[in-house]
């Protein structure tokens, strides 16, 4: 399972991937809108939405993550949302 040194880093993973999913679920509205107007998906939050996904897998290759109370999660470079 990992050692208890890992421990703060996982937990920053899971919170982590909390928010990204929280995330990924208010900019679900755009892939509906644009679906049901038959238009194409703004390249914007196509790349949004991808480097969201991927970001639980960047952020696992450093380990420099951590999770502080009343903070979050904390270095990490999350993507901007598009306007």
């Amino acid at each position: 399972m990992g050692t208890k040194e890992d421990q703060p880093f996982h937990e920053a993973l899971v919170e982590l991937r909390g928010k990204r999913n929280r995330l990924l679920t208010e900019s679900d509205w755009v892939i509906t809108k644009a679906k049901e107007e038959e238009t194409e998906i703004p390249e914007a939050w196509k790349e949004y939405r991808k480097k969201l996904r991927d970001l639980p897998a960047e952020v696992s290759k450093t380990k420099e993550i951590r999770y502080v109370d009343f903070v979050g999660v904390i270095n990490v470079d999350w993507p901007k949302k598009p306007e």
